[in-house]
Formats: structure tokens, C-alpha cells, sequence
């Protein structure tokens, strides 16, 4: 049920975020959209820049990471999905290269798993939600006139509400909050259309 609400907020996110680029594509008369993928190995989002003008840039973004570990003994499974939008200010730096900069706003909901087999099946999970607030700094070559490869920084701000439950013995089910900041690079290879 509660991935059912995970991907309802998503589409939610999306549906909003489709609004936003069609009012601002009305009062623009060259839009530009483009498809990215992150190239390094700590990130494995999707990028979807839509460059209003040669100045401002929305880039919508969605990442979803699955990981499962399973042994004779215990069992762990991590889901996290991320969905975003990021607001940059473009800045031509050279004839092929522009900075950018700016702020991406992230949904993240996320579900872990643990369970333990010995003489009772024990488990433990943990379900959080939240958001992140991301200012970020990149720079972009262009490769041609419709690719680019793109390097950026950025520090990362995220809140999440965290439930979590248990059935082993002296660990008690709590809900909380968590927080986590910290910074982080990519490098984003970009195909404009």
C-alpha cells in the first residue's frame, strides 16, 4: 500500500512538473529539450533538461535504486526512488562551454528490508519519505551541436520521516525523523533535440 502512495506522490510530481514546462514553453518561442544520463558510478538518475532560454534551464530528474542481498542466514532489500526538478541560471563561459547554476528540489521515498532466520523469523523495516534541497554548480561542453558532457558539484540538504518496526526482542517500533547532508559530484552526458 504504501509503495502504491510512494508512486502516486511521484506521479503527482511529474504531472505538476509537465504543467510548469508547458505554461513556461507558452511565453517562450525556442524551447529546448534534452534526455541525460549520469556517467558515474554513485548516480544512475535521468535527466531531462528544457532549456526556456539561453539563460534559464528546468531540468526534471527521477532515480530508482534497487538492491537486494540474500544469504542462508538473513535477507536485505533497499528500494529508493527519487524525483525532482532543478531550476539553473545558464552562463555562456566559451564558445562550447556554459556554467550553470542553481537549485534542484528532490522527492525521495524509501523502503528497507531485513529479515533473519534462525529459530523465529525475525525482521526488521524501515520506511522513510521526505525531500532534499540540492544547490548545485556545473559546467557543460558541448561535444556537437546536440551533446553535451556535463560536471557538476553539489551539496545536498534532505529531511525524511522515518517509520520503523521490528519484531525482534528489546528493539522497540519508533517513528523519527533523519536528516543527511553532504556533497556529491556527477558528470551528465546530455542529447539535445
Amino acid at each position: 500500500m504504501k509503495e502504491l502512495a510512494s508512486v502516486r506522490n511521484v506521479v503527482k510530481l511529474g504531472l505538476v512538473s509537465l504543467i510548469w514546462v508547458c505554461v513556461l514553453s507558452l511565453s517562450c518561442s525556442a524551447v529546448e529539450f534534452g534526455l541525460g544520463i549520469a556517467i558515474t558510478n554513485n548516480d544512475q538518475g535521468i535527466y531531462v533538461p528544457v532549456n526556456f532560454t539561453d539563460r534559464f534551464r528546468t531540468e526534471f530528474s527521477a532515480t530508482y535504486e534497487s538492491a537486494d542481498d540474500t544469504n542462508e542466514v538473513t535477507a536485505t532489500e533497499l528500494r529508493t526512488i527519487e524525483a525532482g526538478i532543478g531550476l539553473f541560471l545558464l552562463k555562456e563561459i566559451h564558445e562550447k562551454t556554459q556554467l550553470y547554476y542553481g537549485c534542484r528540489f528532490l522527492y525521495i521515498d524509501t523502503d528497507q528490508r531485513h529479515r533473519v532466520r534462525d529459530f523465529d523469523y525475525h525482521y526488521q523495516k524501515m520506511d522513510g519519505n521526505g525531500y532534499a534541497v540540492v544547490p548545485t554548480l556545473g559546467v557543460e561542453y558541448f561535444l556537437g551541436r546536440h551533446i553535451s558532457l556535463g560536471g557538476e558539484i553539489e551539496y545536498s540538504y534532505g529531511k525524511m520521516d522515518i517509520d520503523y518496526e521490528s519484531n525482534i526482542v528489546d528493539v522497540d517500533d519508533h517513528d523519527g525523523e533523519q536528516t543527511a547532508s553532504g556533497l556529491d559530484g556527477r558528470v551528465v552526458l546530455r542529447f539535445y533535440f
